[in-house]
């Protein structure tokens, strides 16, 4: 007999996501439940469901890596893993502050094509949930601080580590709602997800720009570097234009102009999927219990030049959902590539690598909604059935077509010679592009044959090498400038600042060309000022506190971010007494987490400025 969570009352605490007067209907019959037990990597794989013509194979699995969010490889074929092993370990979410997290190396210690050791490069970190290799070592996100952590030994060890910036303690009050997923972009710069900044790493030092990416988890480019990212409701977007020469617009800018919606079916799970936070509510589940609605999209990845492969994770109906787009974005096909009848099947992010292949991050969880937003509903089932049991899980999958040509794979990076690398920049896998550049860049000064040869690729890969060393000519930007591929026309507009003191007149023609061609003229006018050359917009005026804290999901202008958080600006509570200001920031308001770690001075800092907005 179904039954009300109401009526239960007694045998649970509220939580933090049961919302005042919503009823939670049980969707399912106890007599029908199945337990969901945790797998082996060789069980789980039986419960997998591909798209015909591909093929999933494991990489690595526990105990090599454990509760994975993100992974990388490095110029030498190493897996980097990034683990958040104390988030919701029990429904309470208690564990989550504990200094015990790992980022781990896994190896091939014997050279036969298997991974087979695991080195714990730091293992006392609290959520971590960023990794970008750099010159000196690697840059971690771990809240409160963004490491700078070295290997000085060479034994794979983090020996050395240094605060290069700080404030991010949102990241371990509200992980779903933080900056997340470093990214080191095609223009050298380092983006992140739910973050508005994005930030330069040069000589050793951090430089910040102001910036406007809203994606909640998970970073993506594609080959020109255009961003792809998704909310947990919405599959995928992607910004048709650079995004940080319009920090500061309003968000209906972001919506109107800049950003660009790629249209997805419902998902089709494999499962029912009783066991989503508000599985409850009508339009949540279908009427057979197959979910219907996303809920928790994250991780994308995207793959192709004129044909681009865009996957979104779909964590909650333990999917990996694939829309295959034109360059502007039209879809062409769309289908689940990967759904699995495992509830503990959690991909949560997909990266490439040195085979033609996308790789999995599986967390291989069962209690995945966060402490904020858990739901009596969520919690009571997950009990029923054993989802609330962990088990020191974690998988790294590679999914490739069956019928994949010879192995596309180039010289390993870190044995390239600086002609080498200066090839591996047109190579038709982005990772050995992506990891050539940023050797090339990383590297000492460039000899006159490298940067002769860079000159002669016509790549954007190279026209970037040269660009990040002081190198780029004219002529080089000339290329892009002239090309009829409107993605090519907007780097070398890009470029033109790099180029600037030449005074090209042809530069200066050719870009006259693009704005009287029409189509790019209004971001051309607002990314040359009139002037012909590139400038930045100015930053907002919000205090560094506003943008640490609130704006990842307020917005840099507190106008909101639609369907996450509401505008700030205007509203009337901002006129009522500054002590329960000051308590609706420590305990929370809502869906809003608690903010703890600010001073008194902090907070007021926060209210003053929305009071003048």
């Amino acid at each position: 007999m179904l039954t009300t969570l109401a009526l239960l009352s007694s045998m649970f605490a509220l939580q933090n996501g049961d919302k005042d007067g919503e009823i939670q209907e049980q969707r399912y019959l106890d007599s029908e439940l199945v337990p969901s037990p945790i797998l082996t990597a060789a069980e789980q794989l039986k419960t997998f469901h591909l798209k015909e013509g591909y093929k999933i194979e494991l990489v690595a699995a526990e105990p090599l890596v454990v509760d994975p969010v993100i992974a990388m490889w490095d110029e030498h074929q190493r897996l980097w893993v990034v683990e958040m092993t104390t988030y919701m370990l029990e429904p309470t979410g208690d564990a989550e502050s504990d200094a015990s997290c790992c980022v781990a190396v896994i190896t091939d210690s014997d050279g036969d094509g298997v991974l087979d050791t695991r080195t714990e490069y730091l293992n006392d970190l609290i959520l971590p949930r960023g990794i970008v290799p750099v010159k000196e070592g690697m840059l971690i996100l771990s809240p409160p601080n963004l490491l700078l952590c070295e290997d000085t030994d060479g034994d794979l060890v983090a020996d050395k580590r240094t605060v290069i910036k700080s404030g991010f303690e949102i990241g371990i009050a509200s992980p779903e709602h933080a900056p997340n997923n470093m990214l080191r972009s095609l223009d050298n710069y380092i983006y992140l997800a739910k973050h508005n900044e994005r930030w330069k790493w040069q000589d050793g030092k951090l430089s910040t720009e102001s910036n406007y990416i809203g994606a909640q988890w998970g970073l993506a480019e594609d080959r020109y570097g255009r961003k792809f990212y998704n909310h947990n409701s919405h599959p995928m977007f992607f910004d048709k234009l650079p995004a940080h020469y319009f920090a500061g617009k309003k968000h209906d800018f972001k919506s109107e102009v800049l950003q660009q919606s790629i249209s997805a079916q419902r998902p089709h799970p494999a499962r029912q999927s009783f066991g989503v936070n508000r599985a409850y509510r009508s339009n949540t589940l279908d009427s057979e219990g197959f979910l219907q609605q996303w809920t928790g999209c994250c991780g994308p990845y995207v793959e192709g030049e004129s044909v681009i492969n865009a996957y979104n994770c779909e964590p909650c109906g333990n999917l990996i959902h694939c829309t295959s787009v034109t360059a502007s974005g039209a879809v062409l096909e769309e289908f689940e590539l990967l759904t699995s009848t495992d509830e503990r099947f959690r991909p949560v992010n997909i990266f490439g690598g040195p085979e033609d292949a996308i790789y999995v991050v599986d967390m291989n969880r069962g209690l995945f909604q966060h402490k904020l937003f858990l739901t009596s509903y969520l919690r009571e089932y997950s009990e029923k059935i054993g989802l609330d049991k962990t088990g020191s899980t974690g998988r790294i999958w590679k999914i490739s077509k069956t019928a994949a040509a010879q192995k596309n794979v180039g010289v390993t990076p870190v044995d390239a010679t600086p002609a080498q690398l200066v090839e591996l920049l047109s190579h038709p896998n982005k990772w050995y592009r992506d990891t050539a550049q940023r050797l090339l860049v990383d590297g000492e000064d460039l000899s006159a044959v490298t940067i002769a040869a860079l000159r002669n690729s016509n790549s954007i890969h190279a026209a970037r090498t040269l660009e990040a060393h002081g190198r780029l000519k004219a002529e080089s930007v000339l290329v892009f400038l002239e090309s009829d591929n409107q993605q090519q026309q907007i780097l070398g507009l890009q470029l033109m600042a790099s180029v600037a003191a030449e005074n090209n007149s042809q530069i200066h023609r050719a870009a006259q060309r693009i704005h009287d061609a029409g189509g790019l003229s209004a971001w051309q006018n607002t990314l040359t000022g009139g002037s012909g050359t590139a400038t930045a917009k100015p930053a907002p005026s919000a205090p560094d506190v506003f943008m640490q804290t609130c704006a990842s999901c307020h917005n840099t202008d507190a106008q909101g971010i639609d369907k996450l958080a509401p505008s700030l600006v205007g509203t009337a509570f901002l006129n009522g007494n500054d002590d329960i200001l000051h308590k609706i920031i420590t305990d929370g308001y809502k869906t809003m987490p608690p903010i703890t770690t600010l001073n008194q001075d902090q907070r007021q800092e926060i209210i003053d400025y929305l009071r003048t907005l």
